[in-house]
């Protein structure tokens, strides 16, 4: 059974991030993570996976453009625009069933029966009832009936556009429960249990939100919503020493725990790095680079410049065999020189004439397609290939020793 979990958040939310995902794996395994971000280091991906794939799991970064998100309406001040990128899992999850939750929930239990959930032809997506407003679904737990989804053209770009209204009652969880009115498969509280909401029934004096609160025995989902956090220096709310054991639980504790479920755990397999591939330059676009990251997988590709770069450029560090390298200074070039195996000249714009001469004086190879190809080398190592050729250049980068 596939078991993939979407969250999003950013930098400033990451040991929220960390939380929810230690959690998740003390009482699950072989989860294949998805986290929405447009700021979180590579490192911290790396770090993550050193830890969860001995036991299974992994953690793919997904950097979201965060000009898609400017004009996206916030509604309550302890609120962000990142909360709208859990609109992306359509686009860019590939699981068929995906689990969605806020990175300010703890999970307490096993979650397979959400994995197994069977959708009804007219049901897209599975949500659990607003304890504030039975008539609406809170969005920080949907379960994503992802297959269908996929084939909706353009559905992330009409949810964003439909969160651009500034008269949103509830931000994103008005957009979601606009669009999906009468899609949506109902949970049961347990799944999306809003410990959160607690201080603010009771300031409220709405009795029958804390009645309901007391009516469930065993949260699976512990969803703090609203601002009253656990992690702040004062919060009233339940279930905040919960957060806290999570947090202060090491990860050493969660392999332990997943020995002794002792189940059969996903071999994952990290690509050895075996070359290092070095391209300098003065403009964040780079011919079909992308798809060279994606078919090299045991190539370490060294991108630098010596100015800030765009987020063309800047999002491809959710590859862990980028480097990106912005303002790189002239040691971290000459290093790249000496060490490259190769270099490639695919960079639009402008080409810094000095570094590919001193890489052409190593006697290593450079390769370029005929693009973006510099017109005035015609050194016997400089390797030129067309455009539509990006398979024999692979072939290329794979057999050179």
């Amino acid at each position: 059974m596939e078991k993939t979990i979407a969250l999003a958040g950013n930098y400033s939310y990451i040991r929220q991030i960390e939380t929810t995902i230690k959690s998740v794996l003390f009482h699950n395994v072989n989860i294949t993570f998805y986290l929405m971000n447009n700021d979180i280091p590579q490192d911290w991906f790396k770090m993550i996976n050193t830890k969860i794939n001995p036991i299974g799991s992994e953690i793919i970064d997904k950097k979201v453009d965060p000009t898609l998100l400017n004009n996206e309406h916030i509604s309550q001040q302890h609120l962000d625009v990142i909360a709208y990128a859990k609109f992306f899992v359509p686009e860019l999850v590939t699981a068929d069933t995906v689990i969605y939750i806020d990175s300010d929930t703890i999970i307490t239990g096993n979650l397979d029966s959400l994995f197994e959930l069977t959708f009804s032809d007219d049901e897209l997506v599975a949500a659990a009832r607003e304890i504030e407003n039975q008539s609406v679904c809170n969005d920080g737990v949907i379960v994503y009936n992802n297959k269908r989804l996929r084939k909706i053209k353009g559905l992330t770009s009409h949810l964003l556009e439909l969160g651009q209204n500034d008269n949103l009652y509830n931000g994103d969880q008005s957009v979601f429960n606009k669009y999906f009115d009468g899609k949506i498969k109902v949970l049961p509280d347990q799944y999306n249990y809003e410990a959160g909401m607690d201080s603010w029934a009771y300031m409220q004096s709405q009795t029958d939100m804390q009645e309901k609160l007391e009516a469930v025995d065993d949260p699976i989902i512990i969803h703090y919503a609203n601002n009253d956090k656990p992690w702040n220096n004062f919060s009233s709310g339940r279930m905040r020493e919960i957060w806290w054991k999570y947090y202060a639980t090491d990860w050493t504790s969660i392999v332990e725990q997943t020995n002794r479920m002792n189940v059969s755990l996903r071999q994952i397999k990290v690509p050895e790095i075996k070359k290092h591939l070095f391209t300098f330059t003065n403009d964040q676009s780079l011919e079909q680079l992308e798809q060279l990251v994606q078919h090299l997988p045991e190539c370490e590709f060294h991108i630098c410049a010596y100015t800030h770069v765009g987020w063309q450029l800047a999002r491809m560090v959710q590859y862990p065999n980028v480097k990106v390298c912005p303002d790189v200074l002239s040691y971290r070039v000459n290093e790249l020189i000496d060490t490259a195996d190769l270099y490639l000249d695919i960079n639009y714009g402008p080409k810094d004439e000095k570094i590919i001469s001193k890489f052409i004086d190593t006697g290593k190879p450079l390769l370029a397609f005929d693009s973006v190809k510099d017109n005035n080398i015609h050194a016997d190592n400089y390797h030129v290939f067309a455009d539509d050729q990006i398979d024999k250049m692979i072939n290329f980068i794979n057999e050179k020793n």
